[in-house]
């Protein structure tokens, strides 16, 4: 069974800078979603488990766990940014974590090309590397 976990911002990316001027990355929490009506609500709110906490945070930053872990283990989530890299052959490439409505899949931000949930992730995810996310790395998105 695959555990149910959520991430969101309760900071975005440059919102604080340091007093060098440099922005400081999103405050992300982790943990379970109440979900808010569909009155326009910007926010979500996510409780925390570990203590228990309750944090609001920007609703277009939430994104839930696949099940899912890297090549080292790291949690990979919908919003990431994943390199992948297969040892044999030219297969590589940039691509960001999406969710179709029948699964978590990745698009490709070289190609125009999308990998179905169905065959995303077929080779596992050793190949996979986290490498930041949409919101925290947006340098990390190619510019059209």
């Amino acid at each position: 069974m695959r555990e149910l976990l959520f991430r969101g911002q309760t900071r975005r990316y440059g919102e604080k800078v340091s007093m060098n001027g440099e922005k400081l990355p999103g405050k992300w929490v982790y943990g379970g979603i109440f979900h808010q009506d569909d009155l326009g609500v910007s926010f979500a709110v996510i409780y925390s488990y570990d203590p228990i906490e309750k944090h609001v945070v920007y609703a277009d930053t939430v994104g839930q766990f696949t099940g899912l872990t890297d090549r080292n283990g790291i949690k990979i989530f919908e919003g990431d940014i994943l390199s992948f890299q297969h040892p044999f052959g030219n297969r590589h490439g940039i691509y960001r974590v999406v969710y179709s409505g029948y699964g978590f899949g990745c698009l490709n931000f070289y190609q125009p090309h999308y990998d179905t949930p169905n065959d995303a992730f077929s080779e596992g995810t050793e190949y996979f590397t986290v490498i930041g996310n949409v919101y925290d790395n947006p340098e990390l998105i190619k510019k059209e």
